[in-house]
């Protein structure tokens, strides 16, 4: 009998998992429900900054048109506005 001594990947654990090339650091967690990987705004807009030398501005522009908003099948990433009780309060006037 042979042991299989290699670790899982996500792959091999959840392959139906669409992930965003390039942003694996700004994976937050995964809708275990639906196995839907969650994605923070921030830390996306981040990774553009410091890995393609531009401004805030241009990568949440570029993250808007390319990422954010396309839809991928039922198993589209989830994309949410980090956010603490402050602003949440803020945000929707509560």
């Amino acid at each position: 009998m042979k042991i299989n001594n290699t670790t899982p990947t996500m792959d091999d654990l959840y392959p139906k998992l669409l992930l965003v090339d390039g942003f694996d650091d700004g994976i937050i967690g995964v809708d275990t429900h639906n196995l839907r990987v969650v994605y923070s705004k921030q830390k996306m807009v981040q990774i553009l900054v410091q890995r393609d030398e531009v401004d805030e501005y241009q990568a949440w522009e570029w993250l808007e048109s390319n990422t954010f908003d396309v839809y991928m099948g039922d198993g589209t990433p989830i994309f949410v506005q980090d956010m603490n009780i402050h602003d949440i309060k803020e945000w929707f006037e509560v």
